[in-house]
């Protein structure tokens, strides 16, 4: 996946904990006029010949730069269009709370870090990137309050043949970070889960989950639209690096958030391609058992996009003869059976349960999707035990 063709949220399994605000606003006519109490979240400096100017980048406030003598930053060329390229610092759960989108708009071209992004299309800006109006017309992007969070190994990585490892966290989790990465032999931006390999290395340490070999080696195999694919994988002493593609979308569960709740159309569209998945999983005797919006990733923003299942920490292959017995997933979406099977103190006459408990998972998506609530939220405020006696009377 090369440049990105839609509105940008990306979002790994995380829960934020306020709504994502409309990110759709029309530039203003002096994007900083607006924003004097405001502190930029980060500086595009222009350079022409020997003048440099800086240009401040506050969220959610469009810079739209070209000839048109209307544009936010006027770019005197003609090569430059009206309307060339637009430049927009979005809100997101990324660990800075935000990312910069360049967006190109120009019939000539717009470079980023001397590869054309094309005309339609978006990158992700970091520290340093550099932009190109051709001819002589050079911006780069400086982030405010930068700190690098990178280890030894990351830094190997960067110096690495094949990646660019940034550090501009996508999202994160008790087990694993999801960064943005750079293949530099054609500048493809991708995503890559950051794994330490002694959180993962024992079978069943996340909660009767895969261990990271297992887990890859599963996504390696899946072919399938609505399943989250891997490009690559890299492993070093300590950690693993995993590769998938750069989807736009964010996940779910912000669009959950951000709505209140989904028309009944395309909540209906959005569960037929999780069920052809589930169906190509089960198929193959893999439970997926933490199925739930923020593990279900979304290619656009756009109504009606794909859909795709994603992280496989909790899945496991299974003989479709024997029940599984541990307890995982997440509370709101997990079905009773495994409850239940957690809970018996008799281990040789434990019920188990079987690959249907993702369809239950998929059964509390589809009236989250529709509600923009799950139907066991006050099971929170009882105890195991309560569910364990009373498994129904809470739905």
């Amino acid at each position: 996946m090369g440049a990105i063709d839609d509105s940008y949220e990306f979002t790994q399994p995380t829960q934020p904990t306020q709504p994502i605000e409309d990110l759709t606003q029309a530039p203003d006519d002096d994007p900083e006029s607006s924003n004097q109490n405001v502190k930029p979240v980060g500086t595009l400096v222009k350079i022409t010949g020997n003048i440099a100017q800086d240009f401040n980048l506050f969220l959610n406030v469009p810079i739209l730069i070209g000839r048109h003598r209307t544009s936010d930053i006027i770019v005197n060329s003609t090569f430059s269009s009206n309307r060339h390229c637009k430049i927009t610092a979005l809100e997101s759960t990324a660990a800075d709370g935000f990312i910069v989108v360049c967006e190109d708009h120009s019939s000539n071209g717009t470079l980023w870090n001397g590869k054309n992004i094309g005309k339609g299309n978006k990158v992700l800006l970091t520290h340093g990137d550099t932009l190109e109006i051709k001819r002589g017309n050079y911006f780069t992007y400086l982030q405010k309050n930068r700190s690098s969070n990178k280890s030894d190994e990351d830094l190997e990585l960067n110096i690495n043949s094949v990646y660019q490892i940034t550090d501009k966290v996508l999202g994160s989790g008790t087990f694993a970070k999801v960064n943005l990465a750079i293949r530099k032999d054609t500048q493809t931006q991708v995503a890559v889960k950051i794994m330490k390999k002694k959180d993962r290395l024992n079978p069943g340490s996340m909660g009767g989950g895969t261990n990271y070999i297992d887990e890859i080696n599963l996504l390696r195999a899946f072919d399938h639209p609505n399943i989250m694919r891997v490009t690559d994988v890299i492993e070093t002493e300590k950690k693993v690096y995993v590769f998938m593609p750069l989807v736009s979308g964010g996940d779910l569960f912000d669009q959950i958030i951000k709505s209140g709740s989904l028309f009944e159309e395309e909540s209906k569209f959005i569960t037929y391609q999780m069920l052809l998945a589930l169906k190509y999983l089960h198929d193959r005797n893999i439970s997926h058992r933490d199925v739930k919006p923020e593990n279900i990733l979304m290619d656009s923003k756009d109504s009606f996009s794909i859909a795709m299942l994603s992280d496989f920490g909790m899945a496991r292959t299974t003989d479709p003869n024997n029940r599984m017995q541990t307890i995982c997933g997440t509370f709101q979406y997990i079905a009773p059976e495994i409850i239940k099977s957690g809970m018996d103190k008799n281990p040789t006459n434990k019920p188990g349960y079987s690959m249907a408990v993702d369809c239950w998972s998929l059964g509390i998506v589809v009236y989250a999707m529709l509600s923009g609530t799950c139907p066991n939220s006050l099971l929170l405020q009882h105890s195991y035990k309560y569910f364990y006696h009373n498994p129904l009377k809470s739905f």
